[in-house]
């Protein structure tokens, strides 16, 4: 199984390019007013055309109301709704616009239990923090982000960065990997140099897990 890199926090058209070009298998779009990353539906359409077939759009949504995310998911195209916020698990299982990824906390053992029955195609594993709803750098725990990866298909977020996704990898072994701030050159700005570091390196280890495609 291929790994899936997911560059998250695209602003701008030169970033979404970079991403494509280093081989990212997903590009992400925080539609999260409160976050520095944010961009309007107006905004999304122009950033999603320049995404090429074959490279999964996905809109990180918080808490939005169903209305605002169809009119994201028509803007943008999107091919995956990400619920990043407070989302009843009724309404995550009965999304049918996109394809629906949920994002996780996982802090102690028995949140990996709970996390391993919520509905979703894919679980963003996240860190937790009151800074923020992701992009903020912080590492989530990998022992217990490896225990989920056993059982549901993960992505691993949260503080990954070039110098550690191959680290995350043999330890996780996740169906695929999330960053945004660990390649940045300042919020919704990417270094690209950084990109394409972080993709090379996640792509030269490769490690995705199999027990969660069993």
């Amino acid at each position: 199984m291929t790994l899936c890199v997911k560059i998250c926090g695209l602003c701008r058209p030169e970033d979404v390019a970079c991403a494509v070009a280093a081989g990212a298998g997903c590009v992400g779009f925080v539609l999260y007013e409160k976050s520095p990353r944010y961009v309007s539906c107006e905004r999304l359409a122009g950033l999603a055309a320049l995404v090429p077939a074959g490279v999964l759009r996905v809109g990180v949504v918080v808490n939005a109301s169903a209305t605002a995310v169809a009119e994201a998911v028509a803007a943008g195209r999107l091919d995956v709704v990400q619920f990043h916020g407070d989302e009843a698990d009724h309404e995550v299982a009965a999304f049918r616009l996109a394809r629906a990824w949920r994002v996780v906390s996982l802090q102690e053992p028995a949140d990996v239990e709970r996390a391993a029955g919520l509905p979703g195609e894919v679980l963003v594993v996240d860190a937790s923090s009151a800074a923020g709803r992701g992009g903020t750098g912080r590492v989530c725990d990998w022992t217990l982000a490896a225990q989920l990866a056993q059982r549901r298909r993960i992505l691993l977020a949260g503080g990954l960065r070039p110098e550690n996704v191959a680290e995350a990898l043999r330890q996780v072994r996740p169906w695929g990997v999330d960053v945004s701030s660990g390649v940045e050159a300042a919020p919704g700005s990417k270094d690209h140099d950084r990109v394409r570091r972080f993709v090379a390196a996640a792509r030269a280890d490769g490690m995705s897990a199999p027990a969660a495609e069993r």
